[in-house]
Formats: structure tokens, C-alpha cells, sequence
């Protein structure tokens, strides 16, 4: 009978075998999750360039809140706001707004009722 110290090639193989079969899915996971954070922060500013144009608007007069075209936005290079005025109440002061943002194919929409203050 042989003392063998170490390990036969079949048994480095088979753990070799073992490890890949863990690894390669948990990698396409991360690759996964890189592409989702990327998307996450596309959308997170064009959520946040909505609410700024949205806040602007609450802080100006009653007749300057109107709908205006497709406009650049500075704070985010490659994002285009438009805002639509479609309902109107004079006599309280308020105006629904919609603000989308496009961003290549994407199109975001944030929708608020706009109480004009004294």
C-alpha cells in the first residue's frame, strides 16, 4: 500500500468543476445588479429633475405656471423636460401640472395639483 500525500488530478477536477459552477452565475448576478443600479440612478434623476421644475413652478405666480415644449435641463446633460398645464381653477388658485422627463426612449411623468400662494 502507497502513502499518497496530496490530491489526484480527479479530485482537483471535480473541485474545480465544483467552484466554477458556483462562481459564474453569482458573477452574472453582479453584472446583473450593475445594470440595475445604472438604471435606478436614471430614473432617480429624472424623478428629481420632475420635482425640482414641479417646485419652481409652486413658487411662481398664478399666470407664469403654463405649459411649456420640450426644454434642456442643466443640473442632468441628456434629460428634456416638457411641462402640460390641463386643468385650471382661478378662482382657488390652482392648476394641474404634469412634468415629463424623456431621457433617449425613456419617459418619465410626475403629476401634481399646484396651489398658487399670496
Amino acid at each position: 500500500m502507497r502513502n499518497e500525500k496530496g490530491f489526484s488530478y480527479v479530485e482537483v477536477l471535480v473541485s474545480l468543476t465544483i467552484l466554477v459552477l458556483v462562481l459564474v452565475p453569482s458573477i452574472n448576478l453582479f453584472g446583473q445588479s450593475l445594470i440595475s443600479i445604472d438604471s435606478s440612478t436614471d430614473t432617480l434623476q429624472a424623478i428629481n429633475a420632475a420635482q425640482g421644475k414641479l417646485e419652481e413652478l409652486r413658487v411662481s405666480g398664478y399666470g407664469e405656471i403654463v405649459s411649456e415644449d420640450w426644454v434642456g435641463v442643466s443640473e442632468y446633460p441628456g434629460l428634456w423636460l416638457r411641462v402640460d398645464v390641463w386643468a385650471e381653477d382661478s378662482e382657488k388658485g390652482l392648476k394641474s401640472v404634469t412634468v415629463y422627463v424623456k431621457e433617449e426612449e425613456e419617459i418619465f411623468s410626475l403629476t401634481s395639483i399646484i396651489k398658487v400662494r399670496e
